[in-house]
């Protein structure tokens, strides 16, 4: 796993809080050193990202369990979701733009307009399959909804590990 308060380390939090297990987590700088590790036979598992691990799931020296994403990935299809695999759980990792707060509200429109007609480009289709990553355009007021329920539930996962102080 990454290092503590990585969102590997809040999901396997989250994994052992709707389980009942308790994992001996092993914290590591880079992903890189994790996947290391679990090649070598020092860790059970670990959470990642599907593309830093392809190579090794190709060549069958690793398993994908479940993602953790709402829907199954179309480059593992036989691979189940969390919640297909009987937890109530699911995590997005997203990447966002970021403006100023001061941004005139045409700016935003205008800039939302051409982002949404990049997500419709043969290069962001290849960019999507490259990175293994699925595709969900949201707009600024989707967007903005979205990240707020975000980071609540984010500060709730840092506060119960202890990351963040309770008000």
């Amino acid at each position: 796993m990454g290092s503590i308060g990585s969102t590997d380390h809040i999901m396997s939090k989250r994994i052992e809080k709707a389980t009942g297990v308790e994992f001996n987590v092993v914290s590591f700088k880079q992903t890189v050193e994790a996947n290391t590790a679990l090649l070598g036979g020092h860790i059970d598992f670990t959470i990642g990202n599907p593309s830093e691990l392809v190579g090794q799931i190709e060549a069958g020296k690793v398993r994908p369990i479940a993602v953790l994403t709402e829907k199954r990935l179309p480059y593992f299809p036989n691979v189940p979701t969390l919640k297909e695999a009987g937890l109530d759980l699911s995590f997005a990792q997203i990447r966002g733009i970021w403006g100023t707060k001061e941004m005139p509200d045409d700016v935003v429109k205008y800039l939302e307009t051409a982002f949404k007609k990049i997500t419709q480009t043969e290069s962001w289709k290849k960019y999507l399959q490259d990175e293994m990553v699925l595709d969900r355009f949201m707009g600024h007021d989707e967007f903005k909804k979205w990240l707020e329920k975000d980071m609540k539930a984010l500060e709730n996962d840092m506060k119960e590990l202890g990351l963040m102080k309770k008000k």
